[in-house]
């Protein structure tokens, strides 16, 4: 019909049953705080002197804001808290998470 074409992959096709990338070993099975096991993709390159990998998933959203802010910019946890409540570190209109309530105690 001259229309340029091809099968395209699914998330799952790829993740779980695409024999080259399961033999790359680019998905890698880990523990996350929030969603449990799941499979999360590595790094898309392999070097030989230097290996890549991930050991940990991502942060969740503002889990680590108290650190950077003390540590980093030298900022007080009277002066944190203020900025999460004056709306600077987390929008009012949204809960904050029990993660961050904890990391303000």
């Amino acid at each position: 019909m001259g229309v340029r074409a091809m099968a395209v992959q699914s998330a799952e096709d790829r993740v779980e049953n695409d024999p080259q990338l399961q033999s790359r070993g680019m998905y890698v099975e880990m523990e996350h705080p929030a969603l449990g096991r799941q499979k999360f993709q590595g790094p898309p390159f392999k070097l030989a002197k230097s290996p890549a990998s991930i050991h940990r998933p991502a942060p969740l959203i503002g889990q680590h804001t108290r650190e950077i802010l003390q540590e980093l910019l030298e900022m007080s946890l009277d002066e944190i808290r203020a900025g999460y409540e004056d709306g600077t570190f987390w929008p009012p209109s949204i809960p904050k998470y029990p993660y961050v309530e904890e990391a303000l105690q």
